[in-house]
């Protein structure tokens, strides 16, 4: 999302609010909002905005998932962990839009994926050899 500036798509309301964080085009075409993580599973992850991005970069790409910091006045970290939450296609497990983010009543999160009709739990990685990342899998009741 660019910053909007005047006359693309009409006058800025006087009241308006800028958004914190934009990127180009070149990185994404259409934001997926997402939360604060606030769950106790992944403790490198607490207070980090995670988010999304429906498409690529180009027309036809998957979607992605990002994070970043934001200390109230400027964002930092801004990061593509895509690649650590679907890190292979084993088991299905592959991100193609990213539609919608949820929360449950613990604050872990789930990313509700369009393109697959998936909705993912974000959970720890379990083996020692990926032990400062994070995956997904499909949620269960």
């Amino acid at each position: 999302m660019q910053t909007p500036a005047s006359g693309a798509g009409g006058p800025r309301p006087p009241d308006g609010i800028d958004p914190i964080f934009d990127y180009p085009h070149t990185t994404g075409q259409c934001i997926t909002g997402g939360y604060v993580y606030r769950g106790a599973q992944i403790p490198a992850l607490q207070g980090v905005y995670v988010f999304g991005d429906y498409l690529g970069p180009e027309p036809g790409n998957v979607g992605r998932i990002f994070t970043f910091n934001y200390d109230g006045t400027s964002v930092s970290n801004f990061q593509d962990i895509t690649r650590q939450l679907f890190p292979t296609k084993i088991g299905n497990y592959s991100l193609q839009n990213p539609a919608s983010f949820g929360e449950d009543a613990n604050h872990e999160l789930y990313i509700t994926d369009l393109g697959n009709g998936s909705v993912y739990k974000i959970v720890p990685a379990t083996t020692s050899a990926r032990i400062n990342t994070i995956v997904t899998e499909p949620a269960r009741n």
